[in-house]
């Protein structure tokens, strides 16, 4: 371990006090230099480093446990019922077998100047010690593991990708934090890699939500639109995220309408009070930290344990909100998958004219719970209703959450009678009306003063998902009723809004009240978007990979964001590890698909992946048939009946005509 300038190996001799004399020791002391000592110790202070000339003793006897011998907590839970932590140094093993490690690192484009490192493949290692720091919650900790397993690091990392490390040093010194600092200062942030590194993370980690797809999926199961199985759904959400220090930038306006600026928290006496790092004020937010930064992630599950994978993370700075940093990691993972995760799963935070662009662009509907209607002046307040069927428009209440059964005023979109002939030939009207997200069939026809009352709602049974003479999606959904006479089907094209001056898109609106799946259908919207706890957990999750709660350190947001992205992958190699011991066919296929992602993102060099919006990187096939429209846009278009069982519908498809 180096010495400080300001340590001694033979501690000095003070003049004895003429009062407390003590006989001068003869007895060596090396004392314990911290580790933080070495950050601020001048370079000719520091130890020297591994060079390309280090010594390196050749492996030849492959000795490792296989992955079954790693006791992974899936299995365990099936056997015992529990599941629990992996030992240290056997998810130190699983990272550096996952294939997602050498495919997130080839997007680190290295210059070839300077000294030869003493790492064949440097990347690779300081992506494996960010990945594993976040798993042991700080370098500390991990330093102290990687001293403790060196010879069983070396030993994985020559076998799986040929890379023979150095020894130990005589005095048990290994790559530390302090190279990992300087790699990480000139390769990735100063290098501008940190947003690459972002992208990269969607890039390698949808392959692998595939292949879980593919390998739970059942042969020639014909998926339903109407009734998403989890792999289908998206789940995202934002949270705040504490700073590290309590020294804050606060602004305010003083009486004469100057804005002034104070950094509140300092204990600094002299001199100017150090900034770590502007912060926003998020007190609007019912839960989470009140001062902070946004985090947004976004996660798929399949149905098994351990199955759960982060396809995007993204940090925010002080002047950004939750939804324009949700809006732009959605466009970053929809760029990449397509439309081969249909569903969005949302909270209230995105509102229809944010989640209608996201189905525009690349045809995906978003579940979520329609806003509550602001009471009028003058309008009566009512008692939550028993049923929704059976009482007035507009009178709901809440089906979930914490305010379950509160009254809610629900917004009303009139909708025009459907003009119905039974096999008797007799014709007949159904007066209906969107209402809270669903559409009902009222007692008579609706009117502002009257609004009538719900008689039944109509279930969808069939979802098209159509493209436009402008290569935009759009849905079409189709209602089924019952009547006297027969069951009746109604189709909406959910297309074409106008927004408001302001740019928001009225709850009025037909793109914004008929839902695909309304919260009036109780049991099927409580089991897809119960499916959100699933980001819900992930933020669970991630405040155990850091030693303290908060996750903004002083040392900058670029580092905080490799640290998000290195928490997301961290998780997708516990995935990987049950997929390759559950399904290795479908784990070896996954492998040689990364093994070219990463060839040809080397090969590309810096020039960033083109999106494409139509086209998947999961199968290399088109998303889906782009079948062109065959009127102009804007004008209403009667689809041909096709029969369908009910409760199964058409995914994908496109215009019959």
């Amino acid at each position: 371990m180096s010495i400080h300038p300001s340590f001694t190996a033979t501690p000095t001799v003070a003049t004895p006090s003429p009062v407390l004399a003590k006989p001068e020791s003869t007895t060596d002391r090396t004392p314990i230099v911290p580790d933080s000592a070495r950050e601020h110790a001048p370079k000719d202070a520091r130890r020297a480093g591994f060079t390309a000339n280090s010594p390196a003793t050749p492996i030849t006897a492959d000795t490792r446990p296989t992955l079954q011998q790693l006791t992974l907590p899936g299995p365990r839970r099936d056997d015992e019922g529990r599941g629990g932590a992996m030992a240290g140094l056997n998810l130190m093993r699983l990272i550096i077998r996952c294939p997602l490690l050498p495919a997130w690192s080839s997007r680190i484009i290295r210059s070839r100047k300077g000294r030869p490192s003493g790492l064949k493949k440097p990347d690779l290692f300081w992506t494996f010690y960010l990945l594993a720091t976040r798993e042991f919650g700080s370098h500390e900790q991990l330093d102290q593991e990687l001293k403790t397993h060196w010879s069983a690091i070396r030993d994985e990392f020559w076998f799986e990708h040929g890379v023979l490390l150095p020894d130990a040093k005589a005095d048990g010194e290994v790559y530390g934090y302090m190279d990992f600092k300087s790699w990480r200062k000139h390769n990735v942030i100063e290098a501008g890699r940190v947003e690459a590194m972002l992208r990269q993370l969607t890039v390698v980690s949808a392959p692998l939500a595939a292949a879980i797809r593919a390998a739970e999926e059942p042969t020639g199961a014909v998926r339903d639109p109407l009734n998403p199985m989890p792999w289908d759904c998206l789940s995202a959400d934002g949270t705040v995220m504490d700073t590290a220090s309590s020294v804050y930038e606060h602004s305010y306006v003083d009486q004469d309408g100057h804005t002034v600026k104070k950094i509140q928290g300092s204990r600094a006496k002299t001199g100017k009070p150090r900034l770590y790092q502007p912060t926003r004020n998020t007190g609007h937010k019912r839960s989470g930290g009140g001062r902070g930064l946004f985090n947004v992630a976004a996660v798929t599950k399949g149905v098994d344990t351990y199955t759960r994978v982060a396809l995007g993370v993204a940090i925010g700075d002080h002047t950004q909100g939750e939804v324009p940093i949700a809006m732009g990691l959605l466009e970053q993972i929809y760029d990449v998958v397509g439309n081969q995760f249909p569903v969005l799963l949302y909270d209230g935070a995105l509102t229809p004219v944010l989640w209608h662009e996201l189905t525009r662009r690349y045809g995906i509907y978003c579940v979520n719970a329609n806003y509550a209607r602001p009471r009028q002046k003058g309008e009566p307040a009512f008692d939550a209703p028993d049923e929704l069927l059976g009482a007035p428009a507009g009178a709901g209440k809440r089906l979930y959450g914490r305010r379950r059964n509160d009254p809610k005023r629900t917004y009303i979109t009139g909708l025009p009678p459907e003009r119905h002939t039974g096999p008797d030939g007799h014709t007949h009207l159904h007066h209906l009306v969107a209402d809270d997200g669903g559409v009902y069939e009222l007692d008579r026809a609706w009117r502002r003063s009257d609004p009538g009352v719900r008689q039944q709602l109509l279930v969808p049974t069939r979802l098209e998902r159509l493209v436009d003479d402008r290569d935009e999606y759009y849905f079409a959904v189709t209602l089924t009723g019952k009547c006297t006479h027969s069951s009746f089907d109604v189709t909406f094209h959910l297309r074409d809004h106008q927004p408001e001056p302001g740019g928001e898109l009225s709850w009025k609106s037909q793109v914004a009240n008929i839902r695909i799946l309304p919260e009036a259908l109780i049991e099927r919207y409580a089991v897809v978007f119960g499916r959100r706890n699933q980001i819900e957990s992930f933020f669970s999750w991630l405040e155990q990979r850091f030693r303290h709660k908060d996750r903004h350190a002083s040392y900058g947001i670029d580092s905080e964001r490799l640290d998000l992205a290195a928490v997301a992958l961290l998780e997708n190699v516990r995935a990987w590890g049950h997929l390759a011991l559950r399904h290795p066919r479908h784990a070896e296929a996954l492998a040689a698909q990364l093994a070219e992602i990463a060839h040809t993102t080397t090969v590309a060099g810096d020039s960033p992946p083109t999106p494409t919006p139509r086209r998947s990187v999961l199968d290399g096939s088109p998303s889906t048939p782009i079948v062109r429209a065959s009127v102009p846009v804007g004008v209403p278009v009667t689809l041909p009946r096709v029969e369908v069982p009910a409760g199964v519908g058409a995914w994908p498809a496109g215009r019959r005509q």
